[in-house]
């Protein structure tokens, strides 16, 4: 992944104010708005006014944007009505490389894998192993050149590495080989009801 710091690849969307775009043009998929960091702005305004966005075109093809909290959880939680197959990310999807994962998935394959890393999620046992994620995350980000606008499959490399350390219950990774994907999460980070 290379990330450029230079207004002048930013969309227009992403030079925009969010509220002077019609809402039925909002694309999050629109990658300059979190090479910039301005996408806050964007879904703030779908949560406000549209929070069930349908987008019928941009350059991945037509996608739902769901932005509020307790509908995510409806979605989450309402396997019969909406699936996860056969993607939950928008871009393009290597061939070579099987998309089938628990997250992706929908009931039955998702209960049984889901089960099979329940505990290692386990609110407990990550508070066991936050000092080992933190100091390997750590380890990796210092790492990173300073001063650069790139950091290649890095950020790739660290979401593996902290992956592999909750299934491995915090023993060291090994990790031969590692290629980042090039796709974009289809969701947004919700403010839970309670606060951040």
């Amino acid at each position: 992944m290379s990330v450029q710091n230079s207004a002048s690849e930013m969309s227009e969307q992403a030079r925009s104010n969010p509220h002077d775009i019609p809402l039925a043009k909002i694309d999050v998929s629109d990658s300059t708005l979190y090479e910039h960091d301005v996408h806050d702005a964007f879904f703030r305004r779908l949560r406000e006014e549209d929070p069930v966005h349908y987008l019928a075109d941009s350059p991945f093809g037509p996608f739902w944007s769901i932005t509020r909290f307790a509908d995510i959880q409806y979605v989450d939680s309402h396997h019969d009505i909406f699936s996860s197959e056969p993607s939950i990310l928008i871009g393009d999807h290597s061939e070579d490389i099987p998309l089938t994962n628990f997250i992706q998935s929908d009931p039955p394959v998702h209960d049984v894998q889901r089960k099979a890393v329940q505990n290692v999620v386990a609110p407990s046992n990550l508070a066991e192993l936050e000092p080992i994620i933190r100091s390997r995350a750590a380890s990796i980000l210092d790492g990173l050149p300073v001063g650069e606008t790139s950091c290649d499959s890095s950020v790739g490399f660290l979401g593996t590495t902290c992956a592999l350390n909750l299934l491995r219950g915090g023993r060291r990774p090994e990790i031969k080989h590692h290629e980042s994907g090039s796709g974009l999460l289809a969701a947004s980070a919700p403010t839970p009801p309670n606060g951040p």
